[in-house]
């Protein structure tokens, strides 16, 4: 969901829309930068299952979301600790 969300700040300056999380993902494969083709697929596969609060997060997969936090910061122009 985390993902998903970030992809919403991408996508909606940029197309002027408020998408959908799962056509923000879906927008995302073609315009982000490829290293987080794996993560986005990965986002995409873990919304079919739906949330469980007790399922542990994938080995690597937190360390690689938050990598993302800090790209998609940067892609918006946010500088990290500003509010």
């Amino acid at each position: 969901m985390l993902l998903s969300g970030l992809m919403k700040l991408i996508f909606s300056p940029t197309c002027f829309a408020n998408p959908a999380k799962k056509a923000a993902l879906l927008w995302a494969e073609g315009h982000v930068d490829p290293q987080w083709s794996n993560l986005i697929q990965q986002a995409l596969d873990d919304r079919r299952l739906g949330w469980d609060p007790h399922a542990p997060p994938r080995p690597g997969s937190v360390e690689q979301t938050l990598a993302f936090v800090e790209y998609v910061q940067r892609r918006v122009g946010v500088e990290r600790g500003s509010r």
